[in-house]
């Protein structure tokens, strides 16, 4: 794994919570950042739910122009 260079305050900290938690400072670097793109993927919208979602919008604005008498049902 490539090394990350972090500012001496920074790796001052990191150092700090790794003790506290009892893991070395490259575990937890390797932790966050497992847990953060963890958290990416979760928040990715998945092709399904675009598509889903299009439809959902297409259905609204369709039945707004219709009230608005601007396009036949």
């Amino acid at each position: 794994m490539p090394s990350i260079r972090l500012p001496k305050p920074t790796m001052d900290r990191v150092r700090d919570v790794a003790v506290a938690e009892g893991v070395r400072p490259t575990a937890l670097k390797r932790q966050w950042i497992e847990v953060r793109l963890s958290r990416l993927e979760d928040q990715a919208p998945t092709v399904d739910q675009l598509e889903s979602l299009s439809l959902l919008i297409q259905r609204a604005v369709r039945e707004e122009l219709e009230e608005a008498g601007l396009r036949s049902a």
